[in-house]
């Protein structure tokens, strides 16, 4: 493989030593595979948005919709897919490509990706709750799979995202060790940054669907409390219980879920949580007590007010402000029906 001249005037003011070309060269063999296997990961989310959601918003198809799906329960089985998909298509794959022309800007590309692969967070923390539902309605996604002549159910595609996300950090890796041994030490800067970054993002991802997996003896549908947006340990004081509790929290559009953490059985297993309370966050309010203390009170008489205080200051600032922007929407939205009522009523006057 012949090294551009711009990377070669990179590494050294004259001429490159063999261990340099040789750095060179392999790492232009990584970023090839990095561009092959992004293609072949873009064709994939290509079929889902295509396929499978044209499929579904098309009123005239012969497949009938379950009814089950034709509320915003759909929107839970592809979550931000799309924005997914239109980026990758769009912006990332192309950069990729140009980097084989013009390989200093490798590093530039994945550092300006880094607030991107944020989507993610959403997508594969909510995709506990897409699975459910499409194993729910696999005979109905089957038929359209065979419809469009798919070779892959819809499960495996919606699965790559999940599984796409902790690939890229090894091959950064791969990438970063590559050009460290060139001398280009900006490039390395800049992919090691986005690899710190991609670390945290697939931690996190993954922390979340270990709740999420492991919630027992909840009731009701949990994809019917719509999309999860956090969670986290809050020590935990219920209306008319003296007691404490060490509780995790898991937050949805609709409810927040309080649940105790389980002993694990093994040294490798994952944490389960069993259900212990809720409050709808339609009929919550929520008051900032001080000292990193907050009180979530419910209008419904059958559920349980709650006083939560959070171990840093960090985290508290997240959960208020997360339960806050939920309860001023919510009000705004009940002032914007109740408006019209009020003027008209002005107006008769």
């Amino acid at each position: 493989m012949e090294i551009p001249k711009e990377i070669l005037n990179t590494v050294a003011p004259s001429v490159a030593s063999n261990e340099q070309l040789k750095a060179l060269r392999l790492r232009e063999c990584a970023i090839k595979e990095l561009i092959d296997s992004e293609k072949v990961y873009v064709e994939y989310l290509n079929q889902i948005v295509s396929g499978y959601m044209v499929e579904m918003e098309d009123p005239k198809n012969e497949i009938p919709l379950p009814d089950d799906l034709k509320g915003s329960k759909k929107n839970l089985i592809f979550n931000n897919i799309n924005d997914i998909y239109e980026w990758h298509r769009d912006f990332f794959l192309k950069g990729l490509q140009n980097c084989l022309n013009s390989p200093t800007t490798l590093g530039p590309l994945i550092n300006r990706s880094q607030a991107k692969f944020n989507m993610y967070s959403y997508y594969c923390s909510n995709h506990p709750l897409s699975e459910f539902l499409v194993e729910k309605h696999k005979d109905y996604f089957n038929k359209i799979r065979q419809k469009l002549g798919y070779e892959q159910y819809l499960p495996s595609l919606l699965i790559k995202p999940v599984q796409r996300l902790p690939k890229y950090e090894p091959i950064i890796k791969e990438i970063s060790k590559y050009s460290e041994k060139a001398g280009l030490q900006e490039d390395l800067q800049l992919l090691e940054q986005t690899r710190t970054k991609l670390l945290t993002v697939s931690r996190a991802v993954d922390n979340m669907r270990v709740v999420l997996e492991g919630l027992e003896d909840f009731g009701a549908d949990l994809t019917a409390q719509g999309r999860f947006l956090r969670q986290g340990p809050l020590i935990c004081k219920f209306y008319g219980d003296r007691k404490k509790y060490d509780l995790h929290a898991l937050l949805f559009q609709q409810i927040i879920i309080f649940a105790k953490t389980k002993k694990v059985k093994g040294k490798f297993s994952n944490p389960e949580f069993k259900y212990r309370s809720h409050i709808q966050l339609n009929k919550m309010e929520i008051e900032e007590l001080g000292g990193h203390v907050f009180s979530l009170k419910s209008m419904d008489p059958t559920e349980s007010d709650v006083v939560c205080e959070v171990k840093n200051i960090m985290e508290y600032s997240e959960w208020v402000k997360t339960l806050k922007d939920i309860v001023d929407k919510r009000n705004d939205f009940i002032a914007r029906l109740t408006e019209p009522k009020l003027k008209s009523i002005s107006y008769t006057k």
